[in-house]
């Protein structure tokens, strides 16, 4: 029974570690527009160095550069015309909860290690 397991969870971790790698093969001809809770630098979302607050102005530009939206960790808010709400664009893909020292690794070799 415990052998069932293991190789169940086995199964489930290398199922996941070959969609992460499709992932990043998927994005490599695709630029990324960086978000941060607070932004940082020239807010241009060029890089974490340079990352911009809002995700619907990130996503509008991802959406016109064919890029995705890499948004780290933290609370974010949208306007305060629709309620704090965040309207997600068409052919967009927006991946979040980046701790900003290791995501740029993680998605570029599809492992943490």
């Amino acid at each position: 029974m415990m052998m069932k397991k293991i190789m169940a969870m086995t199964f489930v971790w290398l199922t996941l570690m070959c969609v992460t790698t499709l992932m990043v093969q998927a994005q490599s001809n695709q630029g990324i527009v960086y978000v941060t809770p607070t932004s940082a630098g020239n807010r241009s979302g060029d890089s974490w160095a340079n990352a911009m607050s809002s995700i619907d102005t990130a996503q509008t530009l991802a959406q016109a550069n064919n890029a995705v939206v890499w948004v780290a960790a933290g609370t974010y808010y949208g306007d305060t015309l629709s309620e704090n709400a965040f309207t997600m664009r068409d052919g967009v893909s927006v991946y979040g909860g980046f701790a900003q020292s290791l995501a740029d690794y993680i998605m570029t070799t599809g492992t943490d290690a």
